[in-house]
């Protein structure tokens, strides 16, 4: 669902479509089959076979072996059928950071901050690997929320690990602001929907709740909502405000939260965020 589409559902608290047709959704077989086949156009070199349902091994040219497994990837797909070809794309993006001798380049002016939960650190399966170079690079935000970088292309998003991000030539000191530059030079302008106290922001890209890192945004921005910006990204392009002295706004920020946890692909948090004194912090603690 195109998020300008999924935007405007979302603020009438309404519940999300599969725009796929039966006849369209993959099953588990032509999922495997399609995401093996992306495999292999990105990784000519590399060995991979099906193993059992939804796990998948790989051999690299040096005779090591990995496993996969794309129960999330399904999952995922499931929720959001239309998002196919990006699902997949970033699930190759991610496994192969995990497989030894298959690093490309990095281009260091795409580097983006991205918003995660900090479960993302455990789940992903560079969270299982010893080799510290592997590990994924992070800075901690607020309450349950951590700081991804990440290099964004057409197709993917792929995040680095610190040793990799490090030997790219991507500062070291700063690299928060200068990762959140880069994104400001990705992110077409960004759209305010909606009214009477809530507003849905859209990026028109899967960057939408990284927003909450736009200190200058925050400062200057006139949303006519009572109180102080309260601010919910409870999925990863969605990213929903109200005014803290606004109990109709905030029931219904509750709402589209539930919903899009219970729904969409790609969720972060339930946790609402509160703007003061030039930064973000729980609200209602």
């Amino acid at each position: 669902m195109g998020t300008i589409f999924r935007a405007a559902c979302l603020l009438l608290v309404l519940g999300t479509t599969n725009p796929a047709g039966a006849q369209d959704f993959l099953s588990l077989d032509a999922f495997e089959d399609t995401f093996i086949r992306e495999f292999r156009l990105r990784t000519s070199d590399i060995i991979v076979r099906k193993v059992d349902t939804l796990h998948l091994e790989v051999q690299t040219r040096e005779g090591e072996t990995v496993q996969i497994f794309l129960d999330n990837a399904y999952k995922n797909y499931q929720t959001s059928p239309e998002s196919k070809t990006e699902i997949i794309a970033e699930h190759i993006s991610v496994l192969l950071k995990t497989i030894p001798g298959v690093e490309a380049p990095v281009d260091i002016a795409r580097i983006v901050p991205v918003i995660k939960h900090k479960d993302f650190l455990g789940t992903s399966p560079d969270g299982e690997r010893a080799d510290a170079r592997l590990a994924m690079a992070h800075e901690p935000f607020v309450a349950d929320l951590v700081i991804m970088f990440a290099e964004d292309s057409e197709l993917s998003t792929r995040y680095m690990g610190e040793g990799i991000l490090a030997d790219s030539g991507f500062p070291t000191s700063g690299r928060r602001a200068k990762a959140i530059d880069n994104l400001k030079a990705v992110l077409p302008n960004v759209e305010a929907r909606g009214g009477d106290g809530i507003f849905l922001l859209s990026t028109g890209s899967s960057y939408g709740a990284s927003l909450v890192l736009f200190d200058e945004f925050w400062r200057s921005q006139q949303l006519p909502v009572k109180g102080e910006l309260v601010v919910a990204i409870p999925s990863r392009d969605i990213l929903v405000v109200t005014g803290s002295q606004d109990k109709e706004g905030l029931e219904r920020m509750g709402r589209i939260v539930s919903d899009v946890m219970e729904n969409e692909a790609y969720t972060i948090t339930d946790r609402l965020l509160v703007y003061r004194d030039g930064q973000f912090v729980p609200f209602g603690n």
